[in-house]
């Protein structure tokens, strides 16, 4: 059991590390190894961690499927923990894939549910995904309120540089922010390349290069989104880096034509 979890941990770490296919190869291996030992509590936190990397990449049906296979165990078991964690990944999977009202009634739901067990594990994680929840759905001051909460738990600091990019899609929300939206961008990246994140440096970048490209600075833009997506060698059909793929070519310098 300590073998499976180690796994799929380590898929996390990888993902945050920028090697999304490594990452994916240890997520399945601890699936496997979960599904020789069948044991009802080693079945649900597998399904629980694999869900939880499915969000990390941004893969929302996977997401959900895996977080729906973990509340049925959990069910069994009578594992509340679980419960509440695998009710919110539900909820972000469900928000992201257009049903947002009821993503976000799930998404509180779970998170009310994990906080009555005591604990303060990933809270920081849960909130901004809540707070990206309400970002979807346009709701900008629940989406803050929800976003500042996660700021209150010091003692996580893995998601921090996303919290940092949510914060400035936010201001995003309301003109005249964009000289503070940067600012906000540029400690996001910051802070991901001091924690050796690629994946989330990579995701701020994306946010600055789109940003820099509004206030016509797209070449600028455009530099530092390049040399970020240089560094990685895998992953290439994940979501993050075909949004940054995406918005590469969208970037690019306009050839001039001579006419003879």
């Amino acid at each position: 059991d300590v073998y499976k979890r180690q796994l799929l941990y380590l898929s996390w770490v990888l993902w945050f590390q920028g090697y999304p296919e490594q990452a994916r190869a240890k997520m399945e291996e601890g699936l496997r190894l979960a599904e020789v030992v069948d044991h009802p509590h080693t079945s649900t936190l597998a399904a629980f961690c694999a869900s939880t990397f499915h969000q990390l990449v941004r893969q929302w049906p996977q997401c959900q499927t895996q977080a729906e296979r973990a509340l049925g165990l959990a069910g069994q078991g009578q594992f509340p923990f679980w419960q509440a964690g695998c009710t919110m990944l539900r909820g972000s999977a469900l928000a992201q894939q257009g049903r947002v009202e009821k993503g976000i009634a799930v998404l509180q739901e779970g998170l009310a549910a994990w906080e009555a067990t005591g604990t303060r594990l990933a809270l920081p994680f849960f909130r901004a995904h809540l707070a990206e929840a309400f970002l979807i759905a346009r709701n900008r001051e629940e989406a803050l309120e929800a976003l500042e909460q996660s700021f209150s738990h010091r003692e996580e600091v893995w998601w921090l540089a996303e919290q940092h990019r949510l914060r400035a899609e936010l201001l995003l929300l309301a003109p005249g922010t964009e000289a503070e939206a940067e600012a906000v961008l540029r400690k996001a990246v910051e802070l991901a390349c001091r924690q050796k994140s690629k994946s989330l440096e990579l995701r701020a970048t994306v946010s600055l290069a789109r940003l820099l490209r509004q206030q016509g600075r797209a070449a600028e833009g455009r530099d530092l989104l390049a040399e970020c997506y240089a560094w990685f060698t895998e992953g290439f059909d994940t979501p993050d880096l075909q949004e940054a793929k995406g918005l590469l070519e969208e970037l690019a310098p306009v050839e001039t034509v001579v006419l003879s």
